[in-house]
């Protein structure tokens, strides 16, 4: 068994944001089969150590003993005999926190006090230890406070590199870490936390084939995803300034003595929320003109205006400084929190009548794309940092942090993969170009019109290989299929061109029923969150009546071309089926930019 010994140096203890980095590499390690682990944590600041005084004594008095005794009496052996030593930390001003610094120090017995040259190339000299250590693996887990790591964890590499040698452990740092603390980004804290987890499977796959340095073992799109920030900097940075709840007077204070007399003026929490969602806004998002949102806070009395403007986003707080509105959303603070929070999803909570909407809904019905991060921009920006920091400082850490991932922050599922591809979102050409090749070629004799059929049918297949597919596909293929063995085995024009337009019909009516998703759902959520899209009440009712008119639609036409076929007008019988379903296409193209607008709008919201 091995021995893990992790050590809480957060003085909020296992509360820490860091900690939930470290708890997720943990649960990583414990998912490797055939690992066997003993996992120890030591709370640091529970441990009421005493601070080293210099005095020597454990190295020439009573060598490896120290002549305090506490709790670390009990903790150096653990320390000595320990496989893998797992350090949980927060920068503080720089550093590591001060009980955590008293920690290492009282360390002092477990070296002896002569002098010897490094083995790992620093030029600093060093003490031997007085224990055989060469079993130990060390991993160094930390948070901080601003939007990057680059340069502010100087410090702390240089006491690692000193205590454990230069790559003598694994130093997992993460930017933005005040970010795992905030409910309404949990989806993408989650997704990073999931890296993380990764990072500990393979560590630990690494240890339990003895390794040298375990980390080798991590693959290079963990690595990259796990230096990859959360946030882009100028999102992260508005986030955080109004994460405090004070102004800024934006003056140094006179002298110290008059420091702390002055209460920083408060903005409420609201504010604080309304700043922030604001920080989350993408200019990339910007529709050619600034945008005007207001938020009412009905339980409050608040109301404050967001501008979303071409290069960034800006909050009014005074009500005679006002814009015209685009939208206005009323709302309890603590509804919009919910929503915020993932409690409720905003599309339900309106359609329960929890809030109300007034104006243009645009804003809200692309809420996702104006409220994302972009976080490709971050991406650009995070590796022109990277490649200054290599330039000016040369620093190693500053290459392993150039990695950038492609990750989606969206928390949105992922689609299907074929051979390890990732394959696109639906297309609805592959289940209306079968029907199209039918109908295009049912005039003419069997032969030609299955021959091009089945060639139309092969390359629509082909072509959209590289598509999701969905039944509905499949069902197309399978029926005009089936079709074309009717038609070639004598059944007559009349009957195959009415089954086929009656199946089309009944497709669409199938996909109504209670239960399924209605057939065009499955094509128009590409821009809604893919299958995230089919949790959106107003996308499904939206999508459900489309679908429900399209297979009345077609009913009709079959019935009526049924009867014109049966009195021999096959021309009536086409135009019929043109006429009706162009007329189903301009009411589908009109039906779905309004129908949502009118049920966000509508003071009866409820299904």
């Amino acid at each position: 068994m091995k021995k893990v010994l992790v050590i809480n140096g957060s003085p909020k203890l296992k509360a820490s944001n860091t900690f939930k980095l470290t708890s997720a590499f943990l649960e990583g390690l414990k998912q490797v089969e055939n690992l066997d682990l003993g996992i120890e944590i030591l709370d640091v600041n529970e441990l009421g150590l005493n601070p080293c005084k210099g005095c020597f004594a454990c190295w020439n008095k009573t060598p490896g003993k120290c002549i305090h005794h506490d709790a670390m009496e009990a903790v150096l052996p653990k320390l000595v005999e320990a496989d893998l030593l797992v350090y949980s930390f927060p920068l503080y001003y720089f550093s590591i926190p001060g009980p955590l610094k008293t920690f290492f120090d009282r360390q002092l017995p477990l070296v002896k006090p002569f002098m010897v040259e490094r083995k790992d190339g620093m030029d600093s000299g060093a003490h031997p230890s007085r224990y055989d250590r060469s079993h130990q693996k060390v991993v160094a887990i930390s948070t901080c406070g601003f939007y990057t790591t680059r340069s502010n964890y100087t410090g702390v590499e240089a006491m690692l590199d000193h205590c454990f040698g230069q790559g003598g452990y694994y130093p997992l740092f993460c930017a933005q870490g005040e970010l795992f603390r905030v409910p309404e980004l949990k989806s993408q804290c989650d997704a990073y936390l999931e890296h993380v987890r990764q990072a500990g499977l393979e560590y630990g796959n690494g240890l339990l084939k003895e390794f040298t340095h375990p980390e080798q073992a991590i693959n290079d799109s963990t690595k990259a995803a796990l230096s990859k920030e959360l946030l882009p900097r100028k999102t992260f940075e508005m986030l955080a300034d109004a994460s405090w709840g004070i102004e800024d007077s934006g003056q140094a204070d006179e002298n110290f003595a008059e420091s702390g007399k002055t209460a920083p003026k408060q903005v409420s929490g609201a504010l604080i929320f309304t700043r922030q969602m604001a920080a989350l806004y993408n200019p990339k998002a910007y529709s050619g003109h600034d945008l005007v949102m207001e938020m009412d806070y009905t339980d409050l009395g608040e109301r404050y205006q967001i501008v979303l403007g071409k290069e960034e986003s800006r909050v009014i707080t005074r009500s005679d400084e006002f814009l015209k509105t685009d939208m206005v959303v009323s709302t309890p603070y603590t509804v919009w929190k919910r929503i915020a929070q993932g409690e409720i999803r905003g599309d339900e909570a309106l359609m329960k009548g929890m809030y109300t909407v007034s104006g243009d809904p645009s804003i809200l019905i692309s809420w996702d794309t104006y409220f994302s991060p972009d976080l490709d921009e971050e991406s650009k920006g995070q590796k022109a940092e990277i490649q200054k920091a290599e330039e000016e400082t040369g620093s190693s850490f500053a290459k392993t942090s150039s990695s950038v991932s492609e990750t989606s922050g969206s928390g949105l599922q992922k689609p299907a993969e074929r051979k390890g591809k990732k394959l696109k979102w639906t297309n609805m050409l592959i289940f209306l170009l079968p029907w199209t090749f039918w109908w295009t070629l049912v005039n003419n004799p069997p032969e030609l019109c299955v021959g091009g059929c089945l060639i139309g049918l092969a390359l629509t297949w082909l072509l959209f290989s590289s598509y999701t597919k969905t039944m509905y596909d499949t069902l197309a293929l399978v029926v005009v299929l089936g079709l074309c063995a009717a038609y070639l085995f004598g059944v007559s024009y009349e009957i195959v061109f009415t089954l086929s337009l009656l199946a089309f019909g009944l497709l669409w009516l199938y996909s109504c029923l209670p239960g399924r998703i209605p057939l065009c759902a499955w094509y128009s959520s590409g821009g809604f969150g893919q299958e995230d899209a089919f949790k959106n009440p107003i996308f499904m009712k939206t999508n459900w009546i489309i679908a429900l008119g399209w297979g009345i639609s077609y009913l009709v036409i079959s019935l009526a071309a049924w009867v014109f076929l049966q009195n021999g007008q096959i021309e009536p019988a086409r135009i019929c089926s043109y006429v009706i379903p162009v007329l189903m296409g301009i009411f589908t193209a009109w039906f779905q930019r309004w129908y949502p607008r009118h049920l966000m709008t509508s003071k009866h919201n409820a299904i």
